[in-house]
């Protein structure tokens, strides 16, 4: 199991790698450009090598999260040409710094009646990143979309989209607890691990490649992606503690997405070197190994 954080590379990749350090993260996500522009930062071929021995040396893994205008089931047709243009050049930067995948979202609410042409649009829409991309060690993941009136938001939906691009090997999922949540999925308690057991059931275990840990204001089935510390939302510390102690995800990479401010609200905060917001990353990763039943770094 590798438990990590999304992290700034604002300041470069030298500086992801000390931030990683400061939280003894092994699994890292990161925007490979500006989350909500289109412009994208070039990466020379010797700092990449040097990243990705750094990477090496630490058994950890990098993740990309494309930009949040990234939709893949996007309901225009041009939102669907530009997510599919830029998957592809974060596939293909996802090689060059040696990522294990590049997370994507679905996109927004369908229309009454529109699910099959809308799951039609988002399979043509991934192949074409596939093909445009050529030949990548790293996978395209779907994300469990917020809630369960959009495309993406149920199992049965992720299942008849991997079906539909037919790429085993290149495409897999990530789920994210608050999604889950807000998608009408009950994970409380043990509800967690009866989630799994679905999943499971309907898509099978082997397509899981990544889970994004959130607590959240949001309430059940709500639609709203409100992520908060963990333990101190909706979902509460027992859901993550049946999630991080399911044999079945022994090997799983868990990535923290919580607000880099607020942890504990009143409750001071240790100082890090790091990235502002590094602190909260830094207790919320704590709760997380002891939940997991992992005290040491």
């Amino acid at each position: 199991m590798r438990l990590g954080a999304h992290l700034s590379v604002a300041k470069g990749l030298p500086a992801l790698l000390t931030q990683a350090d400061e939280l003894g993260a092994t699994a890292i996500q990161i925007f490979a450009r500006n989350p909500r522009g289109r412009g994208e930062t070039k990466v020379a071929a010797e700092e990449a090598a040097t990243f990705r021995k750094g990477l090496k040396e630490r058994n950890a893994r990098l993740y990309i999260h494309a930009p949040y205008y990234v939709q893949v089931g996007a309901a225009d047709a041009r939102n669907r040409r530009i997510a599919a243009e830029v998957a592809a050049a974060d596939l293909v930067k996802g090689d060059l710094l040696g990522a294990s995948g590049v997370v994507v979202h679905f996109g927004g609410s369908v229309e009454e009646g529109r699910l099959a042409e809308s799951t039609r649009q988002t399979v043509d829409t991934i192949k074409k990143a596939l093909k445009k991309a050529g030949p990548t060690k790293c996978r395209l993941l779907l994300e469990i979309s917020a809630g369960s009136k959009r495309v993406g938001g149920t199992f049965e939906q992720l299942r008849d989209v991997l079906r539909g691009v037919g790429e085993p090997s290149r495409v897999g999922v990530c789920l994210d607890t608050c999604h889950l949540y807000t998608a009408g999925f009950d994970i409380r308690g043990t509800g967690a691990t009866r989630m799994l057991d679905r999943f499971a059931k309907t898509i099978g275990l082997r397509k899981l490649k990544a889970f994004h840990l959130n607590d959240t204001q949001s309430d059940l089935g709500q639609g709203l992606d409100r992520h908060f510390h963990i333990g101190q939302g909706q979902l509460g510390k027992a859901a993550f503690r049946n999630l991080l102690r399911d044999p079945r995800l022994k090997d799983m990479d868990f990535m923290l997405e919580t607000p880099k401010e607020g942890w504990g609200e009143a409750k001071r905060l240790p100082k890090a070197k790091g990235a502002p917001g590094l602190e909260a990353d830094i207790k919320n990763l704590a709760t997380v190994r002891r939940l997991a039943g992992r005290t040491a770094r």
